[in-house]
């Protein structure tokens, strides 16, 4: 008679572990999709740069998704960019590795996952046009910050799986953005002065 009440105790002891257990193993997959996240945003943030920095159009155009590349003038929109961000001595920038965004799964497969991150602060320095300016410095110093929206996954058309825009801002005074906003975008781009053709 004990023993049957020993094993329901025992059996009850357990039971009140199981939430935790699903709490424990709920955290480890958050922090397992936020690492990822970061990771994967930390490395693009720090590719955009590079691209912008060693002006290097043709990676910069590829960082685009397939349908942005062929239905919108990128090829101009790229050497506008790279003008508008003139980086001839990149100093620091603040890359956020967080980002809203979305992510869609069907049984365990992921089927589309978007991020808009943004680096807020990019310092760089640029030749100025004559020798020395007036203070005697042959450079200029700028700060710029950079948002874009990136599909990472889309199963139902991987011609979208890319970035789809990005915008510079200088200071909030002037914007330029490259690409478009598709028929999948889920955020519009705000610039913050001139136009958005």
């Amino acid at each position: 008679m004990l023993t049957p009440i020993i094993l329901m105790l025992v059996l009850l002891a357990s039971c009140s572990d199981l939430p935790q257990t699903f709490q424990n193993s709920r955290t480890r997959l958050l922090d397992a999709i936020t690492s990822e996240e970061s990771q994967r945003i930390k490395e693009m943030s720090n590719e955009i740069i590079r691209c912008f920095s060693e002006k290097d159009s043709d990676a910069l155009k590829n960082l685009f998704c397939e349908q942005v590349r062929i239905n919108s003038n990128i090829d101009k929109e790229v050497d506008e960019a790279l003008e508008f961000l003139d980086i001839d001595i990149y100093t620091t920038s603040t890359i956020k590795e967080t980002a809203s965004g979305g992510r869609h799964t069907n049984r365990g497969e992921r089927v589309a996952w978007y991020l808009t991150p943004e680096i807020p602060y990019l310092s760089i320095l640029t030749k100025i046009d004559s020798e020395t300016d007036s203070r005697g410095y042959e450079h200029e110093r700028f700060y710029y910050s950079i948002h874009y929206y990136w599909q990472l996954a889309y199963k139902e058309d991987k011609s979208l799986e890319g970035l789809h825009y990005i915008i510079i801002d200088l200071l909030n005074v002037d914007s330029i953005k490259i690409g478009q906003v598709t028929s999948i975008t889920n955020r519009q781009p705000s610039i913050v002065m001139g136009d958005e053709d």
